[in-house]
């Protein structure tokens, strides 16, 4: 296997590695396409980036004698975790927690914290390799982000909160898509409607 057949995942800039838009938004088919101006970045990230998780579970079917004869994926889930650093931002803030839950006010911004989850939305984490200019973008046509975990007040780091979307499948099944640049290129204007 050669070595250029490798990447290294940096965000296509530093605070615009994850986006986010409302469910029904135009979604890119492509990793390069310039993308729908309803999408607005979700800023910084920590620099230990994102996990993309698989979770499947999958049973045996076994018959008399021990044989498997079939396996059954019972459970499957996909889940994009991260801490975000943009805190002082309404639109990352009302993103995590919810329009409802967030209130630009004259010289401040209320958060109500409760029990309620922040709406769905269509999310796009879009990478580069810096040594070979190739790209991947991953499009979550349906995704729940939640906000969980500790949020560490001290005067020796900045102040992030830790989201996990959950890619939930869209009316045909699909958690995600994800698109690999095979050869780098500049992006081009073409949009396609995904979700």
């Amino acid at each position: 296997m050669a070595l250029d057949a490798t990447y290294v995942a940096k965000p296509v800039n530093v605070t615009g590695g994850i986006k986010f838009a409302p469910i029904g938004t135009v979604t890119p088919t492509d990793p390069t396409s310039v993308l729908n101006a309803a999408f607005k970045e979700l800023g910084y990230v920590t620099e230990d980036g994102l996990k993309l998780s698989h979770d499947a579970s999958d049973d045996k079917i076994k018959v008399w004698g021990g044989v498997t004869i079939r396996t059954i994926r019972s459970d499957y889930s996909v889940t994009i975790t991260g801490t975000l650093l943009s805190t002082l931002d309404v639109d990352v803030l009302k993103t995590a927690f919810g329009d409802n839950q967030v209130q630009q006010k004259s010289g401040f911004i209320a958060i109500k914290h409760t029990s309620d989850i922040a709406p769905e939305k269509v999310y796009i984490i879009e990478t580069k390799d810096a040594s070979n200019g190739g790209r991947k973008r991953y499009v979550i046509p349906k995704g729940q982000i939640t906000v969980s975990g500790d949020v560490n007040l001290s005067h020796k780091e900045i102040t992030g909160f830790e989201v996990t979307i959950e890619a939930l499948a869209d009316k045909d099944g699909v958690c995600y898509w994800e698109f690999v640049e095979t050869t780098p290129s500049s992006p081009v204007a073409a949009g396609v409607v995904g979700g």
